[in-house]
Formats: C-alpha cells, sequence, structure tokens
C-alpha cells in the first residue's frame, strides 16, 4: 500500500512511516523581561503597556501568552506613521494592487475574484464611502519593493529571531514577513488564527479586534485541517443571536479593542480573531515572525509511528487506532477525553453536513472557486488522492467493515505504547486550547490516512470514541 504524504515533506513508505503536517504549531515564547499593564487595563482582561525607551519587543509578551495593546511604541516614529490616503497614493498611487470588491462585507477565503487596479484608485474607492461596495486588499508589503518597505517600516524590531535560518529553511518556515492592508469601512476579515507571533500596526484610521483564547476552537467549530476555510470558523459570527449564545459567558475569554492610529496589538500564535475596518479608510501593516515552540512542535509530524511494513490493513488500522487513543490520554487530563473526542467529531465535522457532503468542500457561504486559494487547495487534494490514496481505497474491504477491527490486540497495544512518547514530548508546553487543535490536526492526518476523508466522522466514533468509552 502507498502512504498519504503532504506535499512539504518526504516520507518512507509504511516501514516506520513518518508523517509531517502542512501546518505549523505554537505555544508559548520565553519571556525576557516583564512590564506591568497601566491603570487603564486594570477593568479589561487585555493588557495595555505603555512602551519605554530601551525597551525590546519581546519584554511585552507574557508566558502564558496573552494580547496586549502597546502604546507610544517605536512604531509612531517610523515613516510609515505619516501615511494617510493622500500620503500613500502619492509615494505608490500607480502600483497596481489586486484588490477585492464585494457587495457584502465579508471577506472569507476564496469569496471573490481579484482585480488589479492602481493603489491610487483603490483608496479613492474606499474614500467615496459607498454601502454598496466594500473594498479589501491585504498583499506583502515587499509587492511595493523591498527597499521602500525596509525605509518605511523597522521589520527587524518584530524579529524574535528565535528560530535559527539554516533549520526554518530545512523545514520550510518563514522567519519574518509583512502585509499591508487597506480597507474601507465594515470591511471584516472573519474569525481565525496564526500560526505566527502576529504585531499588528494600526498606521491610519480605526479597526476593531475580537479576541478568543485557543480553547474557544469548539464553541467555534474550527474547521477540518484538510478543509480550504482551515485556521477559520465555522460558526456564523456575523450573526447577532449566534454570536451572543457562544460568547455572552464571560468565561469565554472574549476581548475586543479598538486600535486608533499609532497603536501596536500583539495577537500570539492560535489565538482566534475577527477584524473590523471601523473608520472611512483603514491603512494596516502587520509583522509575523517565526515562534520557535511553533517550529518545534511541529516536529511531532516528523516522528515515525507504528507501523511494519509486512502488515496488512487489518493490523495497520488496529495499532493506528490504539496509537492514536493512548495518546490523547497521554496528552489530556482523564476528565476532558471523552468530552474531546465528542467535541471533535461534531464540531470539525457534523456541524459541516448540513452545508453539503464532502467535508473538505461544504460551506456555509458561497466561494468563488476561481480564487487563487481555492484552485490552490484543491490542486494539493488531487495530489495527495493521486500519489497516496487512503489505506482503505487500496483494499477490498468494504467501508462498512472496518470498524469491526478498531480494537487492539496485545500486539498491537505493546507496539503503539512504543511510539506514544516521541509524539507526545512535541505537545508538552503547549496550553490545552492549543494542544487539543493539534491534537485534532493530528488525529485528522492519521484517519484520512487510514480510510479517508470522508470516513472520518465514521472512524471517530467507532475506532476512537467507542473503545475509550468501553475501558
Amino acid at each position: 500500500m502507498v502512504a498519504r504524504v503532504p506535499i512539504m515533506f518526504a516520507v518512507t513508505l509504511w516501514s516506520h512511516i513518518s508523517f509531517p503536517s502542512l501546518q505549523a504549531h505554537a505555544t508559548a515564547t520565553a519571556v525576557e523581561g516583564e512590564r506591568s499593564p497601566n491603570k487603564e487595563a486594570a477593568n479589561t482582561q487585555l493588557a495595555i503597556f505603555e512602551w519605554k525607551r530601551g525597551d525590546s519587543i519581546r519584554q511585552y509578551i507574557s508566558q502564558p501568552m496573552r494580547p496586549a495593546l502597546i502604546k507610544n511604541s517605536p512604531v509612531n516614529g517610523w515613516r510609515s506613521a505619516k501615511w494617510t490616503p493622500t500620503t500613500l497614493s502619492g509615494m505608490l498611487g500607480k502600483a497596481k494592487i489586486p484588490v477585492k470588491n464585494s457587495t457584502g462585507n465579508v471577506f472569507h477565503m476564496g469569496c471573490c475574484a481579484l482585480h488589479r487596479v492602481e493603489l491610487r484608485e483603490a483608496i479613492e474607492r474606499c474614500e467615496a464611502g459607498s454601502e454598496e461596495e466594500y473594498i479589501y486588499f491585504s498583499g506583502p508589503l515587499s509587492h511595493f519593493g523591498k527597499v521602500w518597505a525596509g525605509r518605511e517600516i523597522n521589520l527587524d524590531m518584530f524579529n524574535m529571531k528565535e528560530v535559527p535560518i539554516d533549520a526554518a529553511k530545512e523545514a520550510g518556515d518563514v522567519i519574518l514577513k509583512a502585509h499591508l492592508w487597506i480597507g474601507s469601512k465594515g470591511v471584516v476579515t472573519p474569525t481565525h488564527f496564526d500560526e505566527m507571533h502576529n504585531f499588528f500596526v494600526q498606521i491610519y484610521g480605526s479597526k476593531t479586534f475580537t479576541l478568543l483564547p485557543p480553547s474557544a476552537w469548539a464553541r467555534l467549530q474550527l474547521y477540518p485541517k484538510f478543509h480550504h476555510q482551515h485556521r477559520n470558523v465555522i460558526a456564523d459570527l456575523e450573526d447577532e443571536k449566534t454570536f451572543k449564545s457562544l460568547f455572552s459567558d464571560p468565561s469565554s475569554g472574549m476581548m475586543t479593542v479598538t486600535l486608533s492610529a499609532g497603536d501596536l496589538l500583539y495577537v500570539p500564535p492560535l489565538w482566534f480573531h475577527r477584524v473590523e475596518t471601523i473608520s472611512k479608510t483603514s491603512i494596516s501593516a502587520n509583522i509575523w515572525s517565526a515562534s520557535k515552540t511553533v517550529h518545534g512542535a511541529n516536529k511531532a509530524w516528523l516522528e515515525s509511528f507504528p507501523v511494519d511494513v509486512d502488515w496488512g490493513f487489518v493490523e495497520t488500522i488496529r495499532v493506528i487506532s490504539e496509537f492514536l487513543r493512548q495518546l490523547i490520554k497521554a496528552i489530556l487530563p482523564k476528565e476532558r477525553i471523552l468530552s474531546y473526542v465528542t467535541e471533535l467529531k461534531q464540531a470539525r465535522y457534523e456541524s459541516l453536513y448540513r452545508f453539503g457532503e464532502n467535508i473538505t468542500t461544504a460551506c456555509p457561504f458561497e466561494i468563488y472557486e476561481e480564487s487563487h486559494e481555492i484552485k490552490e487547495h484543491n490542486k494539493y487534494l488531487e495530489q495527495v488522492e493521486s500519489e497516496a490514496p487512503s489505506f482503505l481505497s487500496q483494499t477490498d474491504i468494504k467501508k462498512t467493515a472496518y470498524e469491526m477491527w478498531c480494537n487492539p490486540s496485545e500486539k498491537t497495544t505493546k507496539k503503539a505504547a512504543e511510539y506514544v512518547p516521541n509524539v507526545k514530548r512535541h505537545f508538552d508546553g503547549l496550553d490545552q486550547g492549543m494542544a487539543e487543535i493539534y491534537l485534532g490536526n493530528y488525529i485528522e492526518d492519521l484517519a484520512s490516512q487510514i480510510v479517508g476523508f470522508e470516513e472520518i466522522v465514521k472512524y471517530l466514533e467507532s475506532c476512537i470514541s467507542r473503545p475509550l468509552s468501553e475501558k
């Protein structure tokens, strides 16, 4: 049989297969200094800091990581701090940029076609303030030239230097990247998370961020890993009733902050955030910096898992299922195990079935099939299915019959136990919300390799949830 191989990594087949991930993973970073929030933060969950002369950005990142609003930081002295719609048009007005425009204000991934227009025109359309057209641009600062970008914004200030350059190149990671954002009033970037340190600088106008911790993944109904909306959420937070039902409880950890020109917001890896433009036109920049714990946790996917080269499908599904059950028990608190598997099945998969039968494409909103994001995702899935179909599809076993082999044998139980510690150590140090997100991704990767995407819900019920509840 041929093993499913994510494209970014090379692995050996069957014999001690390494199963890597396309997604990075994240947790807390080391703190080199501490700062106390000012009085404004006393009655809010969001920490608010006043930058002190000589400080380093690292001093404002707490352990465990929490969002922070930083006032009076050096960004106010950048040349970009003087940007306005007029000055930016004067500098870059003739530069052609890929803009999304829509009659709707929520710009989901793959929502719309891209139109190349001059930056000056995009800003003029934002300033016109039409309620019949929303304008959205997001693109790398380097699009306008590295020399210009380096002169206007001090990227090095946000380089955490946590991941060695050679190690990052080997893993296909990016050390530092920056984006420019331009949007008209009402434009919404829907709730999602990123997997790097995110430093967001509001340059002109204002934006409101709604922030939620990684532990909110289940109530937000995080999309499956292999879905084109991965890192985004299924729950419709634009619906006021839905929003209130999910987050009326103060224990949800939700934070809201409106940024004005000169504000610097730190959003930790895996923190969900929704962003809305409040002013007529907003100009922002953000810098992502690689995290050593993101880089380190990704190595869980490079560990071998327990499969012998001479095993057939029956022994393979037995040992992998037992391996996943043992891994869940090793990573999560005992009282969380059964509820976690139930929530994983319901939130990330079953909640999609009301929008379609295929969980890799089902979506509650209309997508533009010709968008770059959707085309690239579909190409990836086609390549995976072509080069490495699921093990189940390579046998003559009926799909309705495989669950009878989910329970372990003495041999597979012992074999599985040998491999759990090597994978589990990469989850150590992650807070529980982060660990649950990545554990779900890991389970999805292995389950889809064994039985295929379309069988994941049934597999979770038959091979993970039911055996765990019987023990």
